[in-house]
């Protein structure tokens, strides 16, 4: 959740699943939320380890199946956890 608060004090809509694997229903909302709020699009911010990875990996499938565009937070999956961000627009 630290993830989601940081985020919304950038003024960036975030939402949290709290776990590492999506359920469907959260998919499902994810999906509602990026056609209605950013064209399609989301940028996902996985937990930098193992269980994080592997469920990013399911998410990004998941939602390429649904032809929502996916784009990785960071250029290195382990380069930082989004509560370390800083003001983007500085």
């Amino acid at each position: 959740m630290n993830d989601v608060i940081r985020l919304d004090q950038l003024g960036v809509c975030a939402v949290g699943i709290c776990s590492n694997k999506a359920t469907e229903q959260q998919i499902n909302m994810i999906e509602k939320f990026a056609c209605q709020v950013a064209n399609g699009r989301v940028m996902l911010f996985p937990d930098n380890d193992l269980a994080g990875i592997a469920g990013f990996k399911d998410l990004l499938w998941d939602l390429s199946r649904r032809q929502i565009q996916v784009a990785l937070a960071a250029d290195r999956i382990d380069a930082c956890q989004p509560e370390d961000l800083r003001d983007w627009t500085a």
